[in-house]
């Protein structure tokens, strides 16, 4: 059953801060369903992510959003659950430490594919999508994503951009460039041919701190 709530921002109470705010909506949305909330955050790191060649401001926008997760392990009486995506592993720690007892499943093995399409998941659910497009090329267009040596997945933007437009381009590239990685390689005068064919394991990828992180991992990160 699914139960949608929808109330007035302007009927909350008066509040000084956007972590007060928060508190305010899971207070309100617990007491008027007497439901716990679910809370779904994309892009968790996209503040730091626009600052990362200025580590000072960087820093005040990180600090602005540990205050408001904070809010969110204090209100867990209200909450189901919490899950957060991003690009980067940021430190739990130096980020969050409000919510100290997240658990990071980017690498679990089992759960390798939830972030994109498999082979199978196309050729069922999108098969009448697949009579035009020449299956091989979609497959060496777009199926290009791989974590932990396991199945590798289709990007979901591309694939519904191909079946829409009937073109074969890189249409996610351009509405997601990674501008924050492009600006980090040249402020640091890093040549992509000095990352070509680099081989490391998953202790190589660690969470990082802001100023504090290596360009593989964060090429990596961002895919």
């Amino acid at each position: 059953m699914k139960l949608i709530i929808a109330f007035d921002l302007k009927f909350l109470p008066p509040v000084t801060s956007a972590s007060e705010r928060l508190r305010s909506i899971l207070t309100r949305l617990h007491q008027k369903t007497g439901r716990q909330v679910v809370e779904l955050v994309d892009e968790y790191d996209k503040p730091m992510l626009d600052l990362l060649e200025n580590s000072d401001k960087a820093q005040v926008d990180r600090d602005r959003l540990r205050d408001v997760y904070s809010i969110l392990k204090s209100s867990q009486k209200y909450i189901r659950f919490v899950f957060i995506t991003g690009i980067t592993m940021f430190s739990k720690i130096s980020f969050s430490s409000g919510l100290n007892n997240l658990d990071d499943i980017s690498l679990y093995p089992h759960l390798a594919s939830i972030c994109g399409y498999t082979d199978h998941g196309l050729d069922t659910v999108f098969a009448p999508e697949l009579e035009g497009p020449d299956r091989d090329k979609i497959r060496k267009w777009y199926n290009g994503y791989n974590w932990l040596d396991t199945e590798k997945l289709y990007n979901p933007y591309d694939i519904l951009h191909l079946f829409k437009k009937c073109e074969f381009r890189a249409h996610w590239f351009k509405s997601g460039q990674p501008g924050y990685l492009y600006r980090l390689l040249e402020d640091n005068q890093v040549s992509p041919m000095q990352l070509e064919n680099r081989v490391a394991d998953a202790d190589f990828v660690p969470n990082f701190e802001l100023g504090q992180f290596s360009h593989e991992a964060l090429l990596f990160q961002s895919g």
